[in-house]
Parts: structure tokens; C-alpha cells; sequence
């Protein structure tokens, strides 16, 4: 509504938005917020206030002059220099994956025997954010005056307001930088960057409020000393802001080296022991500790299952349509609600993945695919990729983390092809290309050297990442070929036959029906006449990829009478 009006209040407001500015005043009727509440994820005791999110929903018009403030005030910060490059979040240009990426690069540099990652919790930080705080870490940075000023009259009288089962309440905040608003979260990036600056022993991440702090050293003395001084400065931290770090949630974890179960590091905070976890849930990303390396199994273990409950889930919702419009529906669920989840995070772990997890993310996205295309559940999973032209979700998971690197300039290594920033940056279409060659060289070199899906490499020899509809809609010819489906050596293989025989005599295959069994000879003259005057082929059998290419209708017609003659 704001901006098909904006032709017509232009003038005015940005008179207002500029007198706000200059005189450092924010209007009152712009303070009030409505609150909603939403459950957090996960299975919580909802009978805890803990377990709800407090979100507030502002003025459209308070938000957009919280936007033209608070972005005067990070340009200035930024450009002076005052701010950490270790906070990652609400960050322009920075993303989960940076953060994710950075604590994987230290770890992979250090030559010290260990690495511990410390976890932190600070206890509702957002909400507990102390105002006076943050006006004191404004005037450190020599905020100018009038947006000192009006951030100042921004925490003056604010109003919430919630609304429950015809009961209303009405509240003027005290504290807190609410969630819903622009500026709260560049506010608390302001506080939390002054314990980012400190102790440069110990290298620190933050996200928002997930912050980590990568402690190296090569003995276990050493390293309680330094992790147990990091603690202490930031506890007192944490008193003089009016924040408590919760030792119960803070988590410490080995990403190099290990220690005895029995003799953990011992660290504090107020007196109460961090516990050492095998496995940490990281900006939603499950790492492992390892002697050498961070392991990215369990992540990948989770992911696959979460995606296979989501994807039976979305088919009870769907149904069991069989139109060639429920594939194409559910192939759109599958992109959107299915691929995130697999690839989620993907630009930190893509490369640094083992063969059993790439096998866990394919078993997910083999349970997908199979059951929008609805072919039978031994058909080989390469034919299946292949068929429907999506990349193998490993490789998929690959280029985007190579296509992140890309996007951000960086030097980049392509199969041999090194492109440094340079030239990242000078011809990002060609490095954009080179990618998208060596990707489906990849998966090309998989499908010639795999073991499975030799019949239906006879009809696609090549990969291509084009989906092909008018194969995947219909059943009988997904079934000619894959060669898994309704055929007697095929149920016979199974069990469920006790001859392979065709009524001719020979082993009922997809092969023998095409070229050979006498039962079909009349369809198969109709489809070598349709062939030669199509393409002038005369020879038979004919090379399987006219069939599916140049001659694909002519193909599928010749497969509905076959199967009709059959039954």
C-alpha cells in the first residue's frame, strides 16, 4: 500500500523522514509494536515460556526511517574501521556458510596439536539487550549527534501491545532490541563487537548471537589457560551489559585433536563446568570432532533423514496423482522444500565430504525422484538422475559451493583450472561456464564408468541436465528403459516368477521385446517404416538413442502396443 502510494506522499514524507533526522526525534505512534508469538522449533516443553519467540510487528513507515538511520550509522562505523570482521551476521555480504567456513579454515591452518571450539549461549540476547549499553558503546564510536539523538528518543516510550482470545495488554519495553524491527539486530552487532576486539589469543566467530571461540594450543594446560581467560572476559562482559551466558548450553568440542572422556579441558563459567560434546549443532550445521578434522557425517546423516520425513510428509499432503501436472507439482516441492535441506550450508562442506556421506544425501534424493517418476525401487539410481536430468545432489551440493566462491571473487579451482580473483572478477560468465562444463563432466564420467544402468545407457549415452518430461509422465516407456519393470526375467530375477520366459520361448527383456519376439512383429515393421521415413535408418536393430530422441513418439506408441498385445 506504502509504495503505490509513495507517487502521491513522496513530498511529505521525506520532508518528515529529513526533520526526524535533524532534529534526532522519533515519532511516538512509530514506537508501537504489535507482539506475536511463534513456537520454536523442535520438540519443547511448550508449557515453557523459553520455548516461544516474541516477534514484533512495527510501523511501515517507523520502519523505513529506522532503515535510513541505522544505515547512516554502520556506513560510518564501516568506513572508520570500528567494527570486527568477525561477526558475520547481519552482514552484507556474509552468510551462514562464511561463518562456517572460517572456523573450518582455522582449524585446517593451525599446526598446534589442538583445537577446541567453545559454543556459547547468552541467554535471550536479543530481548535482554540493556539500553543505556547500547547508548554507551554509540558515544565509544563517536556516533554524530542527531542519530545519536534519535536513537536515544527510539528507546524512548515504546509500546507493545499482544492480543490473545479477545484480551489485550499493553506494555512499555524496558530493554531488549525487538525481533522484527531494522535496527535491533545492528544494534546488538554494536554491543557484541566489543568483546570481538578483545584477547586476540583466541580467534573468534559470531552470528548474530551464536558465538564460537577457537581456542589453539599444543598442550592441555596451555589451552585450559587460554579458553578459561576467554570465558572470564567475556562473563564479565556479560555483568557489565546486563547479559548471563548460560553455562548448561554452552558447548565445547574438539575440531583437532582428543582428549581422555574421563579428563575433560576443565573450563568454567561461574564456577560450573562446560560439557564436551562429540557432536555440536552449528548455525544448523551437525559437526563432529575428529583427531585431524571437523567431520561432516552427522550433518549429512540428518539431512538425509530429515529430507526423506519431509518428502513422505509432502506426498500424503499431494496425494498419488498420476497426471504428468502432479509430477511436474511435486518436482517443484522436491526443488524447493527437498534440495535446500540436502544442500543447506552446502558452500562449507560441499568438498570436505567422504563417500559415505555422499551415498546417505543420494539415498534421500533417490527416494524423491523415484517417487515423483514412479519408477520401481530397484531402478538404479544413476538411470534415475539421468532420466530426469537432476545432477547426483553431491555434485549439485559441489557447484554451489563453488558457484558461492564465484559470487564472492575469490580464487577458485575448477577440475585443473586455477581462476584467481582477478580473473574471477574480470569474466565471471566464463568462469561461470567453465563450472557448469566440469560439473556435468563429473556426472558424465560417473555414468560411463558405473556398473548399473547399462540398458538405459544404451539409450542415453550422454548426460543432460534437461528434464525429459514426455519420458518420466509416461510409466510403460520408464520401464522399457530402465529395464526395471513388468517383464518375466525381470520378476524372475525377484521371485515373483518361476519362468523368464517370453510366450515365444526366449527370457522375457526389454531387449527381446524391442528387437526380437515375433509376438510384436507387426508393431515393429509399423515402427522401422516410421523410423525410415523420419530419419532414413533402414538397418535394424536400430541405435537406441533415435529411439528416444528423433523418434521418441513414434518410439512410445510402438511400447503402448506391445503392452497392449502382451495383456
Amino acid at each position: 500500500m506504502v509504495k503505490r502510494a509513495w507517487p502521491i506522499i513522496r513530498e511529505g514524507m521525506m520532508r518528515l523522514f529529513n526533520a526526524a533526522l535533524e532534529h534526532g526525534h522519533f515519532p511516538r505512534r512509530w514506537k508501537r509494536g504489535e507482539l506475536v508469538i511463534i513456537k520454536k522449533a523442535g520438540n519443547r516443553d511448550f508449557s515453557d515460556p523459553g520455548s516461544y519467540r516474541p516477534i514484533c510487528l512495527q510501523p511501515v513507515f517507523g520502519k523505513v526511517l529506522e532503515t535510513l538511520v541505522i544505515t547512516r550509522v554502520m556506513i560510518r562505523l564501516r568506513t572508520q574501521g570500528r567494527m570486527s570482521g568477525d561477526q558475520y551476521g547481519f552482514t552484507e555480504g556474509r552468510s551462514v556458510t562464511d561463518a562456517i567456513n572460517r572456523a573450518m579454515e582455522v582449524t585446517e591452518m593451525a599446526n598446534e596439536k589442538y583445537v577446541l571450539g567453545i559454543f556459547l549461549d547468552i541467554q535471550g540476547a536479543f530481548d535482554n539487550v540493556w539500553w543505556p549499553y547500547v547508548m554507551h558503546r554509540l558515544k565509544e564510536m563517536d556516533c554524530l549527534r542527531n542519530l545519536y539523538r534519535i536513537i536515544l528518543d527510539y528507546f524512548r516510550d515504546r509500546e507493545v501491545t499482544l492480543r490473545a482470545n479477545y484480551y489485550t495488554q499493553r506494555k512499555f519495553a524496558e530493554k531488549g532490541c525487538p525481533q522484527g524491527s531494522v535496527m535491533g539486530q545492528h544494534l546488538w552487532n554494536i554491543v557484541l563487537d566489543e568483546v570481538l576486539k578483545r584477547n586476540e589469543n583466541v580467534e573468534k566467530i559470531a552470528f548474530a548471537d551464536d558465538c564460537l571461540l577457537i581456542v589453539k594450543d599444543g598442550s592441555r594446560l596451555s589451552l585450559e589457560r587460554k579458553a578459561q581467560q576467554a570465558i572470564d572476559e567475556i562473563t564479565d562482559w556479560c555483568a557489565r551489559a546486563k547479559f548471563k551466558l548460560s553455562a548448561p548450553k554452552t558447548e565445547m568440542m574438539f575440531f583437532k585433536g582428543k582428549m581422555d572422556a574421563e579428563r575433560p579441558p576443565r573450563i568454567k563459567i561461574n564456577g560450573t563446568r562446560i560439557a564436551l560434546k562429540e557432536k555440536v549443532r552449528y548455525l544448523g550445521v551437525v559437526l563432529e570432532g575428529n583427531r585431524l578434522k571437523v567431520n561432516f557425517n552427522p550433518h549429512c546423516q540428518s539431512a538425509a533423514v530429515t529430507a526423506i520425513r519431509n518428502y513422505g510428509r509432502l506426498r500424503q499432503l499431494m496425494g498419488t496423482g498420476q497426471s504428468g501436472y502432479h509430477q511436474r507439482a511435486m518436482l517443484t516441492l522436491y526443488k524447493g522444500a527437498i534440495v535446500p535441506i540436502l544442500t543447506y550450508a552446502c558452500s562449507a562442506w560441499g568438498d570436505r565430504i567422504t563417500y559415505i556421506d555422499k551415498r546417505a544425501l543420494i539415498r534421500a534424493q533417490r527416494n524423491a525422484l523415484r517417487g515423483i517418476t514412479r519408477m520401481y525401487s530397484t531402478t538404479p539410481t544413476n538411470s534415475i538422475t539421468v532420466l530426469t536430468g537432476l545432477l547426483p545432489v553431491d555434485l549439485l551440493a559441489l557447484q554451489q559451493q563453488l558457484r558461492g566462491m564465484i559470487r564472492r571473487g575469490l580464487t577458485v579451482k575448477i577440475g585443473e583450472t586455477v581462476w584467481t580473483e582477478r580473473g574471477v572478477r574480470n569474466d565471471p560468465d566464463g568462469v561461470e561456464k567453465d563450472l557448469e562444463n566440469w560439473i556435468v563432466g563429473q556426472w558424465q564420467e560417473r555414468w560411463n564408468t558405473s556398473a548399473t544402468g547399462l540398458w538405459t545407457k544404451e539409450f542415453f549415452p550422454v548426460v543432460n541436465n534437461k528434464i525429459r518430461w514426455k519420458i518420466i509422465k509416461d510409466n510403460d516407456l520408464c520401464q522399457m528403459i530402465t529395464g526395471h519393470g513388468d517383464f518375466h526375467a525381470y520378476l524372475h530375477r525377484f521371485g515373483f516368477r518361476d519362468n523368464p520366459a517370453c510366450v515365444c520361448g526366449e527370457p522375457e527383456t526389454p531387449k527381446h521385446m524391442i528387437d526380437e519376439c515375433p509376438r510384436y512383429k507387426l508393431a515393429r515393421f509399423c515402427l522401422q517404416q516410421e523410423i525410415e521415413a523420419t530419419t532414413g535408418v533402414t538397418r535394424w536393430p536400430v541405435d537406441r538413442q533415435i529411439l528416444v530422441n528423433e523418434c521418441l513418439e513414434h518410439f512410445q506408441r510402438f511400447i503402448h502396443k506391445i503392452r497392449k498385445i502382451r495383456k
